[in-house]
């Protein structure tokens, strides 16, 4: 009894030595248990972890900063590369960040335009670094400008300036060079770039509209190539007469579609279209039509005696006359004598204007007259139902021949004067050819494929980390710490419970050592129970009570 006190005494004194080795062992199982339970984080981390692309490439600083409020506010996680500074987005939201960031307008610029000129240049800049910065600066300005037209996704803009001289004689001409980039299955519209033409040389000194060259990204020419008024000239007509072909032969399919069909109707015209420009002008005279427009008469008369002064008036002729006489006044039968020898002076003057007819015409002719037109259309069969209630294909009757020749006739305003000609021709034609449809994509190469298999990896790794390292780890901790803490040992070297009697322990492994087959156990086992109950049940009630406990 007192070797056994002695013993449990031992036991609770504080051992330094064997607490750092119980310290040092469960030190590299926990560091074991953590570096697995990160290993088990991380591969998780990767299957649940999204890849990011670069929603756009060539962003302004400017643009960066809006392209990531609008990502921001919009709820689309993105995140900033630090080597390159470009926002990278989930690749299963590249779509609907593009959408967008479009219906905000972003990008707005590919460069820095006037804003280059707000910095406050050194103290040391050159007058050629402070040229190069503006032009640098109008060329971005003018892409913007190009870029903001329709069907144009992109443009750059080259400017080339010689230096000028201080003799106008000897001034060199600017010129400059535009590549456009076109959204994709668009083209450049009618007048688009001679728009552009005139858009940058307006905006440039000294640079003449015949100095842009316009190219697209496949390097077509699309500006004026300096050909003569005539070789354009005739490409435009060369484009009207298409278009009035074009015109009339949908007019003709869009008015027999609805009758035989879409896809069976094919027509074609010529039109000769005259583009003689004729001016005239002409005056006509009537002169058998002549009608007095103003008339004007000036007559007088003078009658006066011999006696009155003539001459020119002088010093004689003012003398007075001599001794008067008294003369008698003549009588009635006088009177005639009179009048007879009184001198008479008469004068008349008559001017007459007349109005002349004068016609004058002034006729110009349309520039483009449509001289003649030919249509041909081929028809095919119409489908029939036979007696057994098949669809089969018919030719047409020649009610249906005068019914097209009536309808195209009316639809391109047939003259019969100027040598119109209608043909229609009636054929089967052949079946269409069915596209095969795409090959589907193989499972394999699903994009979510992927994305499933990373997971199920990261399930499968976790599951074999647990059970494979976690719990044994765990329950060898568990069992070191109810070794240390729960048991003793007694003198021969045999552990014990702390609440188990020596006796009784001792008792049961002997028996279990003697009885290593199951049923002699269970038989010793059953005895054991029957003659000492109470103490049997304290140590099952040992052996399911808690640790701690």
């Amino acid at each position: 009894m007192e070797a056994t006190i002695e013993a449990n005494q031992s036991s609770n004194t504080f051992n330094l030595g064997e607490s750092l080795r119980q310290l040092f062992s469960h030190l590299g199982t926990i560091l074991t248990l953590a570096a697995v339970l990160a290993l088990g984080v991380g591969v998780t981390l990767w299957s649940i972890k999204p890849e990011y692309s670069p929603v756009y490439s060539n962003l302004s600083q400017a643009d960066i900063g809006m392209v990531a409020d609008v990502l921001r506010s919009s709820k689309i996680p993105f995140r900033m590369d630090s080597s390159s500074g470009m926002i990278m987005v989930a690749n299963d939201k590249i779509g609907e960040a593009k959408v967008i960031l479009a219906s905000e307008g972003l990008p707005q610029s590919n460069g820095t335009g006037y804003e280059l000129l707000s910095d406050k240049p050194a103290l040391g800049t050159s007058q050629f670094m402070e040229t190069a910065r503006y032009q640098h600066a109008l060329e971005t300005e003018l892409s913007r400008t190009i870029s903001g037209m329709r069907n144009i996704e992109n443009s750059r803009v080259h400017i080339a300036t010689p230096k000028q001289s201080v003799f106008v004689r000897n001034r060199g001409l600017t010129s400059a060079s535009v590549m456009v980039k076109l959204m994709p299955g668009r083209v450049l519209e009618s007048g688009q770039a001679s728009s552009i033409t005139h858009l940058v040389a307006s905006s440039v000194p000294y640079l003449n509209a015949s100095n842009v060259t316009i190219v697209n990204q496949w390097g077509e020419l699309l500006s004026s190539t300096g050909e003569d008024d005539v070789v354009a000239q005739s490409n435009k007509q060369l484009a009207y007469k298409k278009s009035v072909e074009q015109t009339y032969a949908n007019r003709i399919e869009d008015l027999l579609a609805p009758i035989y069909g879409r896809n069976k109707i094919k027509a074609q015209v010529n039109a000769e279209v005259e583009f003689t420009k004729s001016e005239s002008a002409e005056e006509l005279y009537d002169p058998d039509n002549a009608q007095v427009r103003s008339e004007q008469i000036s007559e007088q008369s003078n009658r006066g005696s011999a006696a009155d002064a003539i001459g020119i008036p002088g010093a004689l002729s003012n003398q007075p006359p001599d001794g008067g006489t008294l003369q008698e006044d003549p009588q009635d039968g006088d009177e005639a004598t009179t009048q007879n020898t009184t001198p008479l002076s008469t004068s008349q003057n008559s001017t007459r204007n007349y109005e002349l007819d004068k016609t004058m015409r002034y006729t110009q002719e349309a520039k483009s007259i449509v001289n003649r037109i030919t249509v041909a259309i081929v028809v095919d069969d119409k489908d029939v139902i036979n007696e057994a209630g098949e669809a089969i294909k018919a030719p047409l009757e020649s009610e249906d021949f005068a019914l097209i020749r009536g309808i195209v006739r009316d639809a391109i305003g047939f003259n019969e004067e100027r040598g119109d000609s209608v043909t229609v021709y009636n054929s089967s034609f052949l079946p269409e050819e069915v596209l095969e449809e795409p090959e589907a994509t193989p499972i394999w190469k699903q994009p979510w494929l992927l994305a499933i298999i990373k997971q199920v990896f990261a399930g499968i790794s976790v599951l074999i980390i647990l059970f494979m390292f976690v719990k044994p780890a765990i329950k060898s901790l568990s069992g070191k710490n109810t070794s240390a803490g729960g048991k003793s040992t007694n003198d021969s070297g045999t552990m014990l419970e702390n609440n188990t009697a020596p006796n009784t322990t001792a008792m049961s492994s002997n028996v279990a050592g003697a009885y290593p087959n199951y049923v002699q156990q269970l038989a010793m086992a059953k005895e054991l129970v029957s003659q000492d109950p109470k103490q049997v049940a304290k140590i099952v009630k040992n052996w399911v009570a808690p640790s701690g406990e």
